[in-house]
């Protein structure tokens, strides 16, 4: 969270800095007629640029707009780069711990989690005719088992999770990050 939070600042002080416009760019704007919406000296011609000129000269005439606009454009340009962040963490989890050789070491029980099964409801709208969708949550058995100097949760079926208790010894089969080298529990034998 706090490197999400840290993101969002960067970002938008970096958005600051890209479409800040001095004052002296307003008024020579201004002295050529063309107000607010129009800069003479970086104007981009479409057939130049393409496409991202275009893009680039919209979204300069909108940073010019009022105090609305801007947070439009800072908030979507904060969710871009969150969304950026968390793929990338998601990829990285993936990079790290996928395909990679099971290896088996005992294992001690040191915690149970269960969860119940659960109903959220979602409702939508259309055409006034207001319907209420139920999506079914499963119910999930979870226990922390501690490898060595690590410890970390594994959900397991309902028939396992009853057989062991606190301090059972099992027998885990996990995977060692490449760049991490953090442990992934994959596996769990009685």
């Amino acid at each position: 969270m706090k490197r999400l939070v840290l993101v969002s600042i960067i970002g938008t002080l970096l958005v600051g800095l890209c479409f800040s416009c001095s004052d002296e760019e307003k008024l020579s704007d201004n002295r050529a007629g063309y107000g607010d919406t129009y800069n003479t000296r970086n104007h981009y011609n479409d057939d130049d640029e393409g496409f991202f000129g275009s893009i680039w000269e919209s979204t300069k005439r909108t940073w010019k707009g009022g105090w609305f606009d801007k947070a439009i454009v800072i908030g979507i340009i904060v969710f871009i780069i969150a969304l950026v962040f968390l793929l990338c963490i998601g990829l990285f989890v993936a990079f790290d711990s996928w395909f990679l050789p099971i290896q088996k070491a005992p294992g001690v029980v040191i915690g149970k989690d269960y969860t119940p099964p659960s109903m959220t409801p979602i409702t939508s709208t259309v055409n006034n005719v207001t319907t209420t969708t139920y999506i079914q949550n499963p119910e999930v058995h979870s226990l922390c088992i501690h490898v060595g100097d690590e410890s970390g949760w594994l959900s397991v079926c309902h028939d396992f999770y009853h057989e062991v208790s606190d301090g059972t010894k099992v027998t885990a089969g996990y995977v060692r990050g490449r760049y991490s080298k953090e442990m992934y529990l994959k596996q769990v034998w009685g």
